[in-house]
């Protein structure tokens, strides 16, 4: 599969991250900033949203639901473990993800990554804002599980 390159456009008071696979927009996340964090994530095939209160204490077992916005159902959640780790969860998905220097990696023990996500700096392509992460997915998956794991920077706390 072809990277995702995430590109991060930043406004006063919003930023959003766009994801593209090759030149197609695939996807993008939005956040205005505000006391309760609002991220909206979007593609031609779902319209998600989280909202998270930046006040709360973060401690193992904190969590921060993504909504359908047209079911208001819950699509997945992601879970603090503990400092480096968290765990996306939603249906039939159950991931560990590690957060590594400028880098996620989405699996679990003792199996092979699913994914990781990058920052990087340049890339050859870019059509604004400027290329910030990479998402390399090393096995098929929904086009949903792509979408969780290319926002999961905006949606972790």
């Amino acid at each position: 599969m072809e990277p995702i390159i995430t590109y991060r456009f930043t406004e006063t008071g919003i930023w959003s991250y766009h994801f593209y696979s090759g030149r197609k927009m695939i996807g993008k996340a939005t956040s205005v900033l505000s006391l309760s964090s609002l991220v909206r994530i979007e593609s031609s095939s779902v319209s998600w949203y989280s909202t998270f209160h930046v006040d709360t204490n973060v401690f193992p077992g904190t969590s921060r639901k993504v909504m359908d916005d047209r079911t208001g159902l819950e699509i997945f959640r992601v879970i603090f473990c503990e400092p480096g780790f968290y765990r996306i969860i939603g249906g039939e998905t159950n991931l560990l993800v590690e957060c590594r220097e400028n880098a996620y990696l989405f699996g679990n023990p003792g199996e092979p990554v699913l994914a990781v996500t990058e920052r990087i700096r340049e890339w050859p392509w870019v059509p604004a804002g400027e290329p910030f992460f990479r998402t390399t997915v090393y096995e098929d998956v929904p086009e949903e599980l792509v979408l969780a794991m290319a926002a999961f920077p905006t949606v972790r706390f």
